[in-house]
């Protein structure tokens, strides 16, 4: 049985489409923490797809590098330095699962339900749906950095952005919805970016 999407979130997505110009297929950039923590779980593709309607699933390919082990060669202190980001996000792991219990009652964005058995059928790994993109960086940079540099200042490309956390890491980023995966199998869609900007455009 396909899971039922939210009602909530395909509002969310209409206003998107109608309203900044979101355009099917959507992509979806995925963090550096996100893939560390979907390489733990099953996390299931069905819900991506049932909820986004098949989107394009990315991530630049020194966000990959870190969490997979591949890409293209590097000097000794930026493969130290890849070691010691890759350790840290897999050391965050129980810290971020347990975030995730306590958001679980607190987050007030939309979600769509994970039903039946689905996590079952996504037993492959989660990197075998996902492109790599080249890094529009020269130099080394955090993950949230080469992050920064994909959605740019407008989010003009209108990519969402897969996270785990909604937390300040992105605080800064203007007109990028946020899909956030929890622990249960659902997924949140996060447009308070578009909605503060609305709400300041209503009171001018």
């Amino acid at each position: 049985m396909r899971p039922k999407k939210s009602k909530k979130i395909r509002k969310a997505l209409q206003k998107l489409e109608r309203s900044f110009a979101f355009r099917k297929p959507f992509q979806l950039l995925l963090d550096d923490m996100l893939l560390a923590y979907l390489d733990k779980v099953n996390f299931p593709i069905t819900v991506i797809n049932n909820t986004f309607n098949y989107p394009k699933l990315f991530t630049s390919r020194c966000l990959y590098k870190k969490c997979y082990g591949k890409g293209e060669k590097s000097d000794n202190s930026v493969k130290e330095n890849d070691k010691h980001e890759s350790e840290s996000v897999k050391s965050k792991l129980p810290e971020i699962t347990e975030a995730l219990k306590e958001e679980e009652n607190e987050h007030k964005t939309q979600s769509v339900k994970l039903q039946g058995n689905q996590t079952s059928k996504t037993a492959m790994k989660f990197a075998k749906h996902i492109e790599i993109r080249n890094c529009l960086h020269k130099n080394e940079v955090t993950p949230a950095e080469c992050i920064r540099k994909f959605v740019k200042k407008s989010n003009a490309n209108h990519y969402f952005l897969g996270c785990i956390l909604n937390n300040n890491k992105y605080k800064g980023l203007k007109n990028v919805p946020l899909v956030i995966f929890r622990r249960n199998g659902t997924l949140l869609l996060d447009t308070d970016s578009f909605d503060k900007k609305e709400s300041q455009d209503d009171n001018e």
